[in-house]
Parts: C-alpha cells; sequence; structure tokens
C-alpha cells in the first residue's frame, strides 16, 4: 500500500522542456543586441557550459544547477563583462521562465485525491531551494506539498542514493510505501527503484527521443515498461522489475 507519493518537479510537475526553449531564444537575441553576439553561438555556449560543468566538477552538487554561475560561465566565454551580466542574464532567465508555467495537467485534482486518500505528498528535486519554490507558487501547487525535498537541503544530488535515502528519512515510511513519480531514467526511476521505492515514469513532457532513450537503459537494467492505469495503492502489486508508465495523470485519478 502506498503511504507517500513524491513528485520530481522539472518536466513532471509543469513542461520545462518547453519553457527553456521559449526562454534561451529571447535571452539569445538580446544578447546579440546589447552585447554583439552571434545568437547561434551563446545558446551553443549555454549547452557547452553546462555540459562541461558537469563534467568537470569533482562530485554532484545544486550549484551546477545555477544560473548566475553558468551566466558568469557563458560572459567570460564570449568576452562579455561578468559584472553586472551573469546576474542580469540569470535574472532574465528565471523571470521569462516563470512568467509562462503552468501545472500538467490534472496535477492537482491527482493531489487533491491523494490527499482525500490521506497518502503523504512530496517533491523529491534537484537544483537550488528558493528558485523550486518559487516555481511551485507559479503553478499553483505550493500549498499542496507537505515535504519539500531538494538536493541544497539534502547534501546529495540524484541519482545519488543519498538523496533517496534522505526522503525515506524524513518522509517517516519503509521505502516500498513511497512512490516516486519522475521524467528522468536516470536521476528519477532506476535510483528511485534501486532503493526500494516503488517508481512510475511520467512521459507528456518528453520528446519521442528522450523516451526512446529512456526505454533502451530501462531494458539494459532488465526493468520492463508497463502501461499503467488504475488508482495508486495498487502499484504494489506489480513486480519490482517492472517500470509503471503514464502520459496523462488522468489515467491514475
Amino acid at each position: 500500500m502506498i503511504k507517500a507519493v513524491v513528485f520530481d518537479l522539472d518536466n513532471t510537475l509543469y513542461n520545462f522542456d518547453k519553457h527553456h526553449q521559449m526562454v534561451l531564444r529571447p535571452l539569445a537575441q538580446m544578447a546579440h543586441s546589447k552585447y554583439g553576439v552571434n545568437p547561434e553561438e551563446f545558446t551553443k555556449a549555454y549547452y557547452d557550459s553546462m555540459d562541461e560543468m558537469a563534467k568537470n566538477s569533482p562530485f554532484l552538487y545544486s550549484g551546477l544547477h545555477s544560473r548566475a554561475v553558468r551566466f558568469t560561465d557563458i560572459c567570460s566565454r564570449m568576452g562579455i563583462p561578468v559584472i553586472p551580466n551573469a546576474a542580469d542574464l540569470a535574472k532574465m532567465y528565471w523571470d521569462i521562465l516563470l512568467m509562462g508555467l503552468v501545472p500538467e495537467p490534472h496535477v492537482i485534482e491527482l493531489m487533491h485525491s491523494l490527499r482525500d486518500q490521506q497518502i503523504k505528498i512530496g517533491l523529491g528535486t534537484n537544483m537550488t531551494a528558493y528558485i523550486q519554490y518559487r516555481k511551485l507558487e507559479r503553478i499553483g501547487i505550493r500549498d499542496e506539498i507537505e515535504f519539500f525535498i531538494t538536493s541544497e537541503e539534502s547534501a546529495y544530488e540524484k541519482p545519488q542514493d543519498g538523496f533517496f535515502q534522505y526522503v525515506i528519512k524524513k518522509l517517516g515510511v519503509d521505502a516500498n510505501e513511497i512512490l516516486f513519480i519522475g521524467d528522468d531514467m536516470v536521476n528519477d526511476i532506476l535510483p528511485a527503484l534501486k532503493n526500494g521505492m516503488q517508481a512510475m515514469w511520467y512521459t507528456r513532457c518528453l520528446s519521442p527521443e528522450k523516451i526512446e532513450a529512456a526505454k533502451k537503459l530501462a531494458a539494459e537494467n532488465k526493468y520492463q515498461i508497463l502501461e499503467y492505469a488504475s488508482k495508486l495503492p495498487n502499484v504494489g502489486d506489480y513486480e519490482k522489475s517492472s517500470i509503471l508508465h503514464i502520459n496523462d495523470y488522468w489515467t491514475i485519478l
């Protein structure tokens, strides 16, 4: 029987990928107008910076997600004065992204249903706490969350075991009584299963390419993907070798 449901945030409670693309385009155009840099080169620098910061870091930590840190690196790469431009770009990034956020369809109804069933509701997310709080406010579900757990608080990043053990301890229930819902096979689903939780893979926000890559990874780890359409407390009836898949929250209401 499920006693707690823990949601990832980005691409699980709202569509991060879509909104990120909507932000990066105007930022690149603004950088062209203000600093004279090529928009395509600016966009490339963004992703290069993100990849190289993760690759070169000696360990995982929440600062890897900081847009202030990322834009500091981008400014340095492109010959843009770091002060005050890195902070200005980071503020602009978040202001634009937060402005357009909306919750995923039916997720608020699902949370109300979970509350009616006296199932605890938690959030388990990488990233710094402040910006994740702001996202929850913008999508209108801040008051639905009982347990808010970030990598900044736990001192561990998903997919590290320490993050999931911290979640289990904070919720105060057995691992097999927790359902972790997320979009990321590497950071959410596989480590949740490894740490004894149930796991549900939510894919509405993902591109076909991301879905196929995740399915391949699941198969390599000896898991089968099962389409799921039932109320959440029934998930314990499935084999531990199964990853439950949904594309819309209405299927589990």
